[in-house]
């Protein structure tokens, strides 16, 4: 049976299983939620300390699986003189205001509410039939209602445009730290940091750049190739690599053009994504 008498300081996330799979947790969708919910903490916490790179790390201290399964996290700093515990309790109360689809705190925008309506969300109906987050005596249940109202709360809080963006694609290049490797449903992704704008940017690659991404790993590269966007944004939501170049980060002031792509072939504003 699951244990409700977690250590102090342990991030539990709890996944109960469905009945057409005897009430057993899919492995997918476990090990899903707990990529998402790793990511989806370190974004909030660079918000919250101000820092481009995540300040904790997490133990695996609790590993049960009677139906439903649990993960117990610890989490412990990566850097010196720093306590998690403050960021782990702030980052779950926002977690817990986006679910009930009321305003964050002020330095939270409307791309971490959208990263906490993709962790509410299931993969499949019968992956999971219920999924929760508890530390200490907070509980916090992500499920469809929690997805809904984190969305409608994103749409709330998305400024009105200024500038007529438009969806389509562009070859640009853009700065940032290459921070993981993923691989979705066969597809391998890297991940992009920008030292501005968004939060991170998904990119896609093939076997040719397998060795420079291994090289490169968490350090500060420029990336180039063909640039994704959407209607909403002025920054690229996805990049199709086509080179890396390892950068030192005393290099040049970061210029705005850095973080929606330079357009070096085409005009801007791209054109748009039916005619590609």
């Amino acid at each position: 049976m699951p244990n409700d008498d977690q250590p102090d300081g342990v991030v539990t996330l709890r996944l109960e299983g469905a009945e057409e799979h005897r009430g057993h947790v899919m492995a997918h969708a476990l090990a899903q939620k707990l990529t998402q919910s790793l990511s989806v903490f370190a974004a909030f916490e660079r918000v919250h300390v101000n820092s481009r790179v995540r300040q904790t790390d997490f133990e695996i201290v609790v590993l049960s699986h009677n139906s439903p399964s649990e993960l117990g996290l610890h989490p412990v700093p990566r850097v010196m003189n720093y306590l998690p515990t403050s960021s782990v309790r702030w980052t779950l109360d926002q977690w817990e205001r986006i679910a009930k689809g009321e305003r964050p705190a002020a330095e939270v925008g409307e791309d971490l509410v959208l990263e906490v309506a993709g962790l509410a969300k299931r993969p499949g109906i019968l992956d999971y039939t219920s999924f929760s987050v508890r530390f200490g005596h907070q509980r916090l249940v992500l499920d469809d209602q929690a997805a809904l109202n984190a969305e409608n709360l994103r749409k709330i809080m998305r400024p009105p445009a200024t500038v007529p963006w438009r969806a389509g694609v562009s070859h640009g290049s853009i700065k940032g730290e290459l921070a993981s490797v993923l691989t979705d449903h066969g597809e391998r992704e890297i991940v992009i940091v920008p030292p501005i704008g968004p939060d991170r940017i998904r990119c896609i690659f093939d076997d040719g750049l397998r060795d420079k991404i291994h090289d490169n790993l968490f350090h500060f590269v420029r990336v180039s190739g063909l640039l994704q966007y959407v209607a909403t944004s002025p920054h690229p939501v996805l990049i199709t690599l086509e080179d890396i170049e390892p950068l030192d980060l005393e290099e040049s002031p970061v210029h705005f053009l850095d973080a929606r792509g330079m357009f070096s072939d085409s005009s801007y504003p791209p054109r748009p994504a039916d005619h590609l």
